[in-house]
């Protein structure tokens, strides 16, 4: 059943939290800061599409047939923005737009950001069947200008998830999909070179992992199979199942003081549980159910599969707001918050 201790925004996504709460979020093609404590919204600026039509304003459902959206934005600096949408990629400084990457797909699945650093990096998500290369990319700048990495050769994998960057171990994680000998998780010390550490099998597939002191932890993106919570141990190389769940999982990450997986609905055989569900563990050993979300009556393979969306944290530790965004679930496209009380009584209430 849905909880109703949230507060609810219809057509916002959010992108990026801050440490006091405000979160950078976008509606339609505009990009503003939210304040939850006086639902208060400050629109920052206005990315305009190439196609003019793109520009009128749209309808949420609209927007997400065409993909008329923007897909991801980063705060890298003191009124400083990188933003990926409409076939390319922006930076945004004192208001002032300038494309600084053309994309040769629509946009990446994932952007891994580092902000200490202000390293941004991403691999290419490709869904073309045919074989085609797909190249790493990074900047360490902030977005302002990037750097090409390896190119994985046409063939050998379908595309790339996500690359993550280790703190613990100073490499970065690359995760590759969909099917057989495409499927790996890739270590690479600077994204020129990279190495497959294991593969082949869809308890690797993955979209998000989560380096952790001793060992990496991720949740399986499998239409194929029942999705599991995964840990390896690198100590011992030993590789255990954690937790079974009843999707894809699109996101894994530790947020806050918690680890946190959402999973999604998809056309699958394998995968028949009707709503997007949220996860929470302490450990990243004992996982339960906290929500979920039935999907919206919209066809799944026009409208985007039903999920759970989650932003970039700045805090590390405690944080005072808790953002989900929805996609093609029920009650419409919307930015549910919680309050750091509601949060921890939904983490500890559970079902």
């Amino acid at each position: 059943m849905e909880m109703q201790s949230y507060s609810t925004h219809r057509g916002f996504v959010a992108h990026a939290v801050f440490r006091d709460g405000s979160a950078l979020v976008s509606f339609g093609n505009r990009v503003g800061r939210f304040y939850p404590q006086h639902r208060k919204l400050e629109v920052l600026f206005r990315l305009p599409f190439r196609n003019p039509a793109l520009n009128l304003p749209l309808g949420r459902p609209l927007r997400r047939l065409l993909r008329a959206e923007i897909f991801h934005v980063f705060p890298v600096g003191e009124n400083a923005y990188t933003a990926f949408f409409d076939y390319r990629v922006v930076h945004i400084k004192d208001g002032q737009i300038k494309t600084v990457l053309p994309l040769r797909v629509r946009r990446p699945l994932r952007v891994g950001f580092s902000p200490q650093k202000r390293w941004l990096y991403f691999g290419e998500y490709d869904t073309a069947r045919t074989p085609h290369s797909s190249c790493l990319f990074v900047s360490r700048n902030g977005g302002e200008s990037w750097e090409k990495g390896f190119c994985f050769e046409p063939g050998t994998v379908r595309h790339i998830h996500h690359v993550v960057y280790d703190e613990y171990r100073k490499v970065f994680w690359i995760l590759t999909g969909d099917y057989g000998e495409e499927i790996g998780i890739w270590k690479s010390p600077d994204l020129r070179t990279v190495e497959r550490a294991w593969g082949g099998r869809q308890q690797f597939r993955a979209v998000e992992l989560v380096p952790m002191p001793e060992g990496i932890l991720w949740a399986t993106d499998t239409e194929v199979e029942t999705n599991r919570v995964m840990y390896w141990d690198l100590n011992t190389n030993q590789l255990e199942v954690r937790q079974e769940l009843p999707g894809s999982a699109f996101y894994c990450r530790r947020i806050g003081k918690h680890f946190v997986i959402t999973t999604v609905v998809e056309p699958s055989g394998a995968n028949t549980e009707p709503r997007a569900t949220l996860w929470v563990s302490p450990d990243g050993y004992q996982w339960k159910e906290v929500w979920g979300l039935p999907r919206s009556f919209l066809p799944l393979r026009y409208f985007s599969y039903a999920e759970l969306a989650l932003p970039w944290y700045a805090a590390s530790d405690e944080i005072p707001y808790f953002y989900l965004s929805t996609r093609n679930c029920r009650g419409g496209d919307r930015m549910i918050v919680f309050t750091r009380e509601q949060w921890h009584a939904l983490v500890m209430g559970g079902g």
